[in-house]
């Protein structure tokens, strides 16, 4: 004996059909529902798993082929900090706004300092770039050849950053020459970074 509710179209369907539909319904309505969960929820979440999967395997290539890199980034930084250092000192400093007229002044006494005897000089304006400033001196001197040799000398193992674009020198008298040179001082800036 069966309890069957009364007034229930379904149930009273269910009860009066013959036993081989019942097993026919209750596979199909199996089927659907395993059908629903495959398409519905586990093969979206195979695609989600394999698509995460293939992102760590390329994710672990390039982070194998990010070694080698990494290391040269940092003996390319202990380059760059060494090559710091050794322009440290030629770094034009924000309170030190005086350091092209010290330059020019020791490039003077220099002058002074060998014997030449200065005719004329003239300094241009300072031409400022983003990374460095640069002033220009023309300085017309006379002296013998040693001593334009012994002037030269000492400018070129000075520390400065100095560029000589035009350099002469002509015979004047007997040991007398005259030189004449555009000397270019270059101050490099500071980062502001």
């Amino acid at each position: 004996m069966y309890f069957m509710p009364q007034g229930n179209a379904f149930y009273l369907y269910v009860a009066q059909i013959k036993k081989y539909h019942r097993y026919v319904i209750t596979f199909c309505v199996s089927f659907f529902l395993l059908y629903g969960w495959l398409y519905g929820i586990y093969f979206r979440l195979e695609r989600v798993i394999d698509t995460g999967q293939k992102e760590v395997v390329l994710l672990q290539k390039q982070k194998r082929e990010m070694a080698p890199l990494t290391k040269q980034c940092q003996q390319l930084q202990c380059e760059i900090e060494n090559v710091q250092s050794y322009i440290q000192p030629y770094i034009m400093h924000a309170d030190s706004a005086g350091l092209i007229q010290a330059r020019t002044l020791f490039l003077l006494k220099q002058i002074k300092s060998t014997g030449l005897k200065l005719n004329t000089y003239r300094i241009e304006n300072p031409i400022d770039k983003n990374w460095y400033t640069k002033q220009i001196i023309h300085v017309d001197a006379t002296g013998s050849m040693p001593q334009i040799d012994s002037f030269l000398t000492t400018i070129a193992q000075s520390n400065m950053m100095l560029q000589c674009n035009t350099i002469s020198v002509q015979h004047m008298q007997r040991d007398i020459f005259s030189f004449n040179g555009d000397m270019h001082l270059i101050a490099l800036k500071k980062n502001k970074n």
